[in-house]
């Protein structure tokens, strides 16, 4: 499975595992178990910030997530800013910017 957000996009590998990569704002990739994000120059950090030209962090390539202990992914899609990932035994997780309460969790952060 895979799924394209405005500035992200996200993979599931046969095994289960979660890969993202892109613009790193927001949370939308997740917390990656391997390399940290780096920095590229110009650009937006998100929609929000298109008017600026500030450096932002990006993952050039897909990296693998962190999930839960035994969370195996089966689905995954993407918004603009946050990813939402339907796990083998059908458990819901989602991370990213949730300004809109779109991350299901009962805020709005």
């Amino acid at each position: 499975a895979m799924a394209a957000g405005q500035a992200h996009s996200a993979f599931v590998s046969e095994d289960g595992a979660l890969f993202t990569c892109g613009a790193c704002a927001n949370g939308r990739l997740g917390v990656h178990a391997t390399h940290p994000p780096t920095v590229s120059e110009g650009g937006a950090r998100s929609v929000a910030d298109a008017a600026t030209s500030a450096p932002r962090r990006m993952c050039p390539l897909p990296a693998r997530v962190l999930l839960p202990e035994g969370v195996c992914a089966a689905q995954v899609a993407a918004g603009i800013d946050h990813t939402v990932v339907r796990s083998r035994d059908g458990r819901i997780l989602t991370f990213g910017r949730g300004q809109a309460g779109q991350l299901g969790t009962g805020d709005r952060k």
